[in-house]
């Protein structure tokens, strides 16, 4: 029977690896700081992003809320589109 084996422990990270986080975190870039601590320390991805978080927080930091402008973006171009579709639709009944 084989025996169970030990979670690894995540890679420590480096000074050059910190700056660039840091570098990230203070434009903004929160989706590539979670990518690259995800990258470098082998973390999941919700591992990634609280750290990310909490790295920032501890730095002063404020990262951007995603919030909902993407998810408003693609309703205002869906409704665009139906209006287009609908229009094209009345013009050639007409």
């Amino acid at each position: 029977m084989q025996q169970p084996t030990e979670p690894t422990e995540p890679a420590k990270p480096d000074a050059a690896f910190e700056a660039e986080l840091l570098r990230l975190m203070g434009r903004g870039e929160k989706l590539k700081a979670v990518k690259l601590y995800r990258d470098q320390t082998g973390l999941s991805l919700m591992e990634s992003k609280q750290a990310v978080e909490t790295e920032a927080a501890r730095h002063g930091i404020a990262l951007p809320d995603p919030g909902c402008g993407g998810v408003l973006f693609v309703l205002v171009v869906a409704v665009v589109a139906i209006i287009a579709l609908l229009a094209g639709v009345l013009m050639l009944r007409s």
